[in-house]
């Protein structure tokens, strides 16, 4: 519904684009009707003139939501975050993995390479308490190579 600015009302639906973010998700005709098409979060745009709206969808995958969820400890206002956003889908987050894991996939993320065997040797003979986030910081001052 569009509203005039003197207090007039009309059914733009008909002269307006809609789009979804993820098919997978949701899908939405030309008459804007949304179909659920499975679980996970997306958004639902839609257009008139020079307005762009988007709605958020969401559907969780699991009944593990708000009550069922469990207790997760979270250590920054980041991680908060991403455990509310989790909760909503019904997603619980996996045990931390083992030190060869995160330094696998930490140097992948940030490097686009493996560790060298000497650098998987000195990060697992490491005692710091900090060492995955040390070892995050050394990364990024790498930087992401070609």
């Amino acid at each position: 519904m569009a509203h005039g600015s003197v207090g007039t009302r009309e059914d733009v639906t008909p002269i307006s684009r809609f789009q979804t973010n993820d098919d997978a998700v949701v899908s939405i005709n030309e008459d804007g009707l949304v179909t659920s098409a499975g679980p996970g979060d997306t958004h639902i745009v839609a257009f008139y003139d020079n307005g762009i709206t988007p709605v958020p969808v969401m559907l969780p995958i699991s009944p593990k939501t708000a009550k069922k969820y469990p207790k997760v400890a979270t250590s920054t206002k980041v991680d908060e975050f991403i455990v509310t956003k989790l909760k909503k889908l019904g997603v619980v987050p996996s045990e931390i993995c083992s030190d060869e894991e995160f330094l696998r996939r930490v140097s992948l993320d940030i490097t686009a390479t493996l560790p060298s065997a000497e650098e998987v040797e000195k990060f697992l003979a490491s005692k710091s308490p900090n060492k995955r986030a040390e070892k995050v910081d050394e990364l990024l001052q790498r930087g992401v190579r070609p």
